[in-house]
């Protein structure tokens, strides 16, 4: 597996795409705190403003996470190159779960990167006297909770990448199912079941005291296995020719 993870690697830095996609993300993101910086006067805890600002829009990086997933599974399928690793007698399951570790290790890279982007710009550019490691320890650990459910995340665009593999349709169904299941669960009186979607989790993430933040931790959990099993089990029966 780890041979195949590699190779996906190697792949993907060896093309401008994944680079294009963080510089785009890291420009965004230091917009933000060019905005900032320019529009509003100056206070000393201005970047703890700005931390606890990232806070309620940690929801947003979900929108570039299908674009891992079509760089190391879907383009796989639309240019018919899986059955190449196949054809070495490569375990599906393996190729499967190699593909899911590879777009996840990309995620973490542009996390990474973007996170370094962000929050050097603020203490660079933003007044910060009143920052503390409290508050700094507080916003970096609601943010590895958001990664947990960023894996579950792009469990569930893989599955929908192998269920759709021939086309673009997957995206829409993956951001359907992420930012409509909620009202369609209200539209049919079955509210109870909100708290267990993966968009609510961001509400628990941002709203809730970080000694409280288990539940969008296992949900998650929970949620990336169901979609691991399923995607997996697809892949194995999947014709791939």
């Amino acid at each position: 597996m780890f041979k195949l993870i590699h190779a996906d690697l190697y792949k993907v830095f060896h093309r401008v795409y994944f680079y294009v996609l963080t510089l785009v993300v890291s420009a965004l993101s230091f917009i933000v705190i060019l905005s900032a910086h320019s529009n509003s006067t100056p206070q000393g805890d201005m970047v703890a403003s700005i931390l606890q600002f990232a806070v309620q829009y940690l929801s947003l990086p979900v929108m570039i996470l299908p674009c891992l997933t079509d760089i190391v599974l879907n383009e796989e399928y639309r240019e018919h190159t899986v059955k190449n690793t196949m054809a070495y007698g490569t375990n599906r399951n393996q190729l499967y779960s190699a593909k899911l570790i590879t777009a996840f290790l990309l995620g973490v890279i542009m996390l990474i990167v973007v996170m370094i982007v962000f929050v050097g710009g603020a203490l660079l550019l933003l007044p910060h006297e009143g920052l503390t490691t409290a508050i700094m320890g507080d916003f970096f650990a609601r943010l590895g909770v958001a990664v947990v459910v960023y894996a579950a995340c792009l469990s569930m665009a893989a599955f929908f990448s192998t269920l759709c593999s021939r086309n673009t349709l997957w995206m829409f169904l993956f951001y359907g199912v992420f930012f409509f299941t909620d009202l369609l669960l209200h539209l049919f009186k079955l509210d109870e079941g909100i708290k267990y979607v993966l968009k609510t989790q961001f509400n628990h993430i941002s709203a809730n005291p970080v000694s409280q933040l288990g539940m969008p931790i296992v949900v998650s959990l929970v949620t990336l296995a169901v979609f691991y099993a399923a995607g997996s089990a697809l892949f194995c029966k999947k014709d791939v020719s």
